[in-house]
C-alpha cells in the first residue's frame, strides 16, 4: 500500500504548497511589473490543487484532507506578508527556496529510481507494467 505522500493526492497537495513559494522567491529577486500576474497564477494554481489533492484524498486518506483545507486559508493569508519580507530579507528568500526545493525534492525521490537497487527498481517496473 502506498503512503499518502506516494499517492496523486499527496503530490498534487505537495506541488501545491511548493508552487507559490519557488514562484515568489523568483518573483522577489527578478522585480518585474509582471510578477504581481506569477504570483497570482501560482496562487490560483496552488488553490486548485489543493482542492483537487483534496477531493481524491477524502475517501482514502480523510484526515490529511481536512489537514490541507484547514491549513490552506492560514498560509494563504500568511503569503503576502511572506512575501513582502522575503524582499526585504534575502535570509527569509534563501528559506522560502530551499523549503521549496525540499518540496520537490520529496516528490521526485518516488519518481526518480533508486541507484542503491537497480535490480530492485527493474522489477518494480516490469511488475507494474504488466
Amino acid at each position: 500500500m502506498e503512503s499518502f505522500a506516494e499517492s496523486a493526492s499527496g503530490r498534487l497537495m505537495t506541488i501545491a504548497f511548493a508552487l507559490p513559494l519557488a514562484v515568489g522567491v523568483c518573483a522577489t529577486l527578478q522585480g518585474s511589473n509582471l510578477e504581481i500576474l506569477f504570483i497570482t497564477g501560482a496562487l490560483f494554481a496552488g488553490i486548485a490543487f489543493v482542492m483537487t489533492g483534496a477531493a481524491l484524498a477524502i475517501e482514502k486518506n480523510p484526515k490529511y484532507a481536512l489537514a490541507a483545507m484547514l491549513a490552506l486559508p492560514p498560509m494563504l493569508l500568511l503569503y503576502l506578508p511572506l512575501l513582502a519580507l522575503a524582499g526585504e530579507a534575502p535570509v527569509v528568500r534563501v528559506a522560502m527556496g530551499v523549503t521549496a526545493l525540499v518540496l520537490v525534492g520529496s516528490l521526485a525521490k518516488g519518481v526518480l529510481p533508486n541507484a542503491r537497487h537497480p535490480a530492485e527498481h527493474a522489477a518494480r517496473v516490469a511488475h507494474h507494467s504488466t
